[in-house]
Parts: structure tokens; sequence; C-alpha cells
């Protein structure tokens, strides 16, 4: 990855997530699901093609499991660009005081899960983050055989 002078691409975001999916063990098609991506093909066109990019909700779920900061997962250049961002920190910065603005930045950061989304990935992150191999790969062939389950169900439903 690039020195923090340089700053950080769409391109250089994606291959350290590629880098973390790998290790960590997951597929595409399964880091798609967990950030609710629509397919695969989405999650490359993200992180690989660079042709698209995350939503602000997929950046905080996947900053989570990384155990990163939502900046480390967002291009230098939107930082510059955003200026309705910065113009509505400035315009804060008269109504509130410091620590005021410092609590409504870190609040309007956090990802807004359902109760259920939280649950899911609080176990992910700590199945991701066990020390004992066998028992992840357990935990994860668990996973997988309850979703083609749900997969089968609702194949006969529709």
């Amino acid at each position: 990855m690039a020195s923090d002078c340089e700053g950080r691409t769409q391109q250089q975001i994606g291959q350290k997530i590629e880098e973390w999916r790998k290790k960590v063990g997951l597929s595409q098609l399964d880091l798609a699901m967990v950030l609710g991506l629509k397919s695969d093909r989405h999650y490359r066109r993200i992180c690989i093609e660079c042709t698209y990019e995350f939503s602000q909700s997929q950046i905080g779920r996947l900053a989570k499991l990384m155990q990163v900061s939502t900046e480390e997962l967002i291009p230098d250049e939107e930082f510059e660009e955003d200026s309705d961002y910065i113009d509505n920190i400035i315009k804060k910065g008269s109504e509130y005081k410091q620590e005021q603005i410092k609590n409504a930045i870190v609040e309007s950061s956090k990802p807004r899960f359902s109760e259920a989304e939280r649950r899911i990935v609080s176990y992910a992150t700590e199945i991701i983050n066990m020390e004992d191999e066998e028992l992840k790969e357990n935990y994860a062939n668990q996973m997988e055989s309850a979703l083609k389950m749900i997969s089968i169900m609702k194949q006969k439903i529709t």
C-alpha cells in the first residue's frame, strides 16, 4: 500500500480487501453476501475492476469485519472532493462546541445495522478472530450448510 503522503486509491483499497478476504478464508461470494451485495460479480466490480464503490453502510460493515477504520476503506480523493461535508462541518462549528462536533461526526460515521445485522457481524467477527483454525473451519462449514439449506428452501417456495 502507498505511503500516507501518496494517499489511498480505490485500487489499493480493493487490493487490501482482497488480501484480507483471502487471509480469513472467505470467498468473494461469501463476502459479497455479508456486505449485502447482489452477487460476487458486484464485489469484483468494486474491489478488482474498481468501476463501482461500496455504499457507506457496506464500508461500515467491512471496516468492522476487518477491524480497521472506515477512513482506511475510502479513497483519499473522496475526502478532498466532498465539499458539502466540509461546509457542513464548518457551519456546525459555529453552532456547537468542539466536543459536540466530535460526537456528531463519530455518531454519523457509525453504520446503522438492524439488530439481526449487528448479531451477524458480531458472530462473523468473533469467528474470524478465533485462533483455533479447526474450530473456525467447523463454524464456517455450519454457516455454509445453513445458507445452502435456506437457498434450497427459498427455491422450493418460489
